[in-house]
């Protein structure tokens, strides 16, 4: 009876899902109710998604592993440059967003523009930011500590800005190249 089902239903998915997509744009219960399950099945999934997103996380700031640093574009490669007088090895834009786990467009048109990214290490000449190791830490450890509590991108810019006084003792200032 199974195979007859699958049969059946690979004829008839098309028709199936145009009937589904009509019905929830047309039928307000009918989309409450499947608004409602999703709800309950997102808020259920929570600590298993927080719990995977750590793992992946951690995975990720492995110092000693080729993955953090590797980029896959010899433009991203660390380089070692002078910063206030001491030689510093930094990183580009790309090795902070595969370490938290988001695009660099995000972090360039979401994080810079809401404040969710402190000012960089250093902006080269091509206005391309850089980051030091210190700073890809204090990154993944806010990420790690705030983002699944704040899925609102404005609380957790707070958060940062919290996290970046604390550290430093003075305020974050908002200035991010290319915003």
């Amino acid at each position: 009876m199974s195979n007859d089902y699958r049969e059946w239903y690979l004829r008839n998915r098309k028709a199936l899902s145009v009937r589904r997509k009509r019905r929830y744009a047309t039928d307000t219960k009918f989309r409450d109710k499947q608004l409602k399950r999703s709800r309950q099945s997102w808020e259920e999934g929570e600590p298993e998604r927080v719990v995977r997103r750590q793992k992946e996380i951690d995975r990720r700031l492995k110092v000693g592993e080729k993955s953090f640093y590797s980029t896959g574009g010899s433009r991203n490669h660390p380089r070692i440059v002078r910063v206030k007088g001491k030689l510093r090895k930094v990183y580009g834009i790309t090795v902070l967003a595969r370490l938290l786990g988001v695009s660099v467009k995000t972090l360039r048109t979401r994080w810079a523009k809401f404040g969710a990214l402190p000012p960089p290490t250093l902006v080269d000449e091509k206005d391309r930011p850089w980051f030091d190791h210190a700073y890809l830490e204090f990154m993944v450890s806010v990420v790690r500590d705030y983002r699944a509590k704040y899925w609102s991108l404005d609380d957790f810019s707070v958060a940062v800005s919290r996290e970046w006084e604390k550290r430093h003792g003075r305020k974050m200032k908002n200035v991010f190249p290319g915003c």
